[in-house]
Formats: C-alpha cells, sequence, structure tokens
C-alpha cells in the first residue's frame, strides 16, 4: 500500500508537528504519543505500548490522559485532547502502512476510533487529511481481498 509521495511527505510533515506540539502537552500520554512519534524509545516496548492503547481506544471508545506504567488503568480521567488523539491516528496510520491485511484492518480501525474522539471529521483540517489518508488506504486494503 503506497500513498502518493506528495501525501507521503505531507504526512511525515503532519507526524513532525503533532510531535513538536505534544512534547510539551501537560497531558502525559500526550507526552508519550510525541515520544512514540519521535521513534525515541526501544522498539519492543514501542510496540507493546502501541498494542495497549490500541486495545483502550477500541474497547473504551475512549483514551485518557494519563495510564499507570503497564497502560492498565487510567490515573486522569480527563479524555485526551484532540491533539493526542490525532497523534495517536497518525501513529496507528504509520502502523497500518507496515502491516498484512488483517493487521493493516486492525491498525485502521483503531486509527478512526481515534479521530471519531477528535471530532467529526477528525475535529480539523489535520483530521479530515488523516481521514482521507485512512479512507484511502481502507479502500485499497479491502480491494485485495
Amino acid at each position: 500500500m503506497t500513498e502518493a509521495p506528495e501525501v507521503l511527505m505531507s504526512l511525515d510533515a503532519l507526524g513532525a508537528q503533532l510531535q513538536q506540539t505534544l512534547q510539551g502537552h501537560p497531558a502525559a500520554m500526550a507526552r508519550d504519543i510525541a515520544l512514540l512519534i519521535r521513534g525515541g524509545c526501544d522498539p519492543a516496548a514501542a510496540a507493546f505500548r502501541l498494542q495497549r492503547y490500541q486495545r483502550k481506544v477500541d474497547v473504551a471508545r475512549q483514551l485518557m490522559s494519563a495510564y499507570d506504567a503497564g497502560i492498565q488503568r487510567a490515573t486522569d480521567p480527563t479524555p485526551l485532547p484532540r491533539e493526542g488523539c490525532l497523534g495517536m491516528a497518525w501513529l496507528f496510520w504509520r502502523q497500518a502502512c507496515q502491516g498484512a491485511r488483517a493487521d493493516r484492518l486492525r491498525w485502521l480501525n483503531s486509527a478512526f476510533n481515534c479521530l471519531d474522539q477528535a471530532g467529526p471529521y477528525g475535529g480539523d483540517a489535520t483530521g479530515a487529511l488523516l481521514r482521507q489518508t485512512l479512507d484511502t488506504l481502507l479502500m485499497a486494503t479491502l480491494d485485495t481481498a
């Protein structure tokens, strides 16, 4: 599954912008998302955290601002802010681009759930770009059945 080069550059720039916005955010999870976007942690730990966050958004349909070390319980009941939801959707999109078909569908579902939490149509132009990209990847994935 490949995107047009200009779309990929735009999405890479979006990832960098989200990382910059989230790195100093007061919400612990937002800072964790910034770290994951930057790739500044052990790959095995990052994979574990992404899978735990994926489960949270898919089961609870909402991500919170902070979780315990094992990402089992929310330590702050405040919902993750829109920018954090967009950052997590971007991370899930990146995972979907790397996976086999079944994994791709799972990551895409989680990314769409994050956008739902961000607001209608992803909340703004950034969310709309992510939603359009996710829609394109989903259609291409379904066409390969």
